[in-house]
């Protein structure tokens, strides 16, 4: 796979067509150039989640997964090709998830170092060994924190791929968030660095997230060690250095692109177009030194423009393409019992440009508009 996007690459100066598949980036290439990575090898992709079995009854519990990169992208995700690694049964969370993973781990493990599975190829009548690669680990942000031991947004670097970005956070609250410019009449200890230029953003390396942990492992008392533990963004090794990956910690570790744009930017954009009427989920924190009487963005806090906008998201579904997997029922009705990540992307990217044309103020829907390019490009 990775030598045909080589070989595009050499007719086209270093450029490829289409990056549509993992074989495009730079790191995985980069693997394949030095040896490190063959044809005989089979990558592997981790993947772990809640999932709650019954509907109407507390069933939580956790599953984790091998996924075959080898195999097409139009195939890899089919059920019958993705092979189940363990279960953590609920209902409660579990308080040591290394301790389930670990059985699992370590029989990759062993595999690894005793120089791979001995693969008989009946096309070719030959015997080789074929080296298991583990080339992405992936989560939601909640699971994601839990196995790389990651502080999250409760530490000052709460970048997963631990690129130095620093947050902010209001005072006296201990949620940071990745603010690139420094709020107006703002001076809180830690947090008051100057304006961060986007076109020039920090990135992270293996090299760093070593030095890092390195930092955190060697502290001296629990007083040093929450220092450093907020500063840095980790709190202890991950299991996953245990193992030999294709590529490092923390690049192995991939972002949430899913639950980013499917649900947490729909459900706080419509908050804040509601006035955080909407409840639950939808709801956005309004500061004491605010008042959401001064929301000149909440165009749809008035129950009936909010109903008028709801039948107008459900009228446009004939005009939707058949290829649409599930179209947008009206959010008025809907928006609280149910509504799917693929609803909110058609919702949200595909059909609220229009109907806030001139319903947002204009600085409003231009700046959202940035959004769903963003959004767009990223998928």
């Amino acid at each position: 796979m990775a030598y045909t996007v080589l070989a595009t690459m050499r007719r086209n100066n270093g450029k490829i067509d289409k990056y549509d598949d993992f074989i495009c980036g730079s790191d995985y290439l980069e693997h394949v150039i030095n040896g490190e990575i063959n044809d005989n090898d089979t990558l592997l992709l981790f993947s772990i989640d809640g999932t709650q079995l019954y509907r109407m009854k507390q069933s939580d519990c956790w599953i984790y997964i091998w996924v075959i990169l080898n195999l097409a992208p139009d195939k890899r995700y089919k059920v019958r090709h993705v092979l189940i690694a363990g279960c953590i049964p609920g209902p409660n969370a579990p308080q040591n998830t290394d301790s389930f993973l670990f059985p699992c781990l370590y029989h990759l493990a062993a595999i690894q170092n005793d120089g791979g599975l001995v693969v008989y190829d009946g096309q070719n009548l030959r015997l080789f060994h074929s080296q298991l690669c583990l080339v992405f680990v992936t989560a939601d942000c909640i699971a994601m924190a839990e196995i790389t031991h990651w502080v999250g947004h409760h530490g000052r670097y709460s970048c997963r791929i631990f690129c130095g970005l620093p947050g902010r956070h209001k005072a006296g609250a201990p949620h940071y968030y990745i603010s690139l410019l420094k709020p107006d009449n703002y001076n809180v200890p830690g947090s008051s660095h100057p304006d961060i230029d986007i076109t020039n953003l920090p990135s992270g390396s293996n090299e760093e997230y070593l030095q890092l942990l390195m930092n955190v492992i060697q502290s001296r008392g629990p007083t040093q060690f929450m220092r450093r533990r907020c500063d840095n963004g980790l709190s202890s090794a991950t299991i996953f250095l245990g193992l030999n990956l294709a590529l490092p910690i923390p690049l192995c570790f991939t972002g949430d692109i899913m639950h980013l744009e499917g649900l947490n930017i729909p459900q706080f954009m419509i908050g804040l177009w509601r006035g955080s009427q909407g409840g639950g989920s939808l709801s956005v924190i309004c500061a004491t030194t605010d008042s959401r009487r001064d929301w000149d963005w909440a165009v749809l806090a008035d129950s009936v423009v909010w109903d008028v906008h709801g039948s107008e998201v459900a009228d446009s579904t004939e005009y939707l393409p058949g290829c649409f997997e599930r179209p947008p029922h009206d959010p008025s009705e809907k928006i609280s019992s149910g509504y799917k990540a693929t609803e909110f992307l058609t919702y949200l990217y595909g059909l609220c440009p229009g109907l806030l044309y001139e319903v947002l103020p204009h600085a409003y829907w231009k700046s959202f508009c940035k959004l769903v390019c963003s959004v767009r490009l990223l998928s």
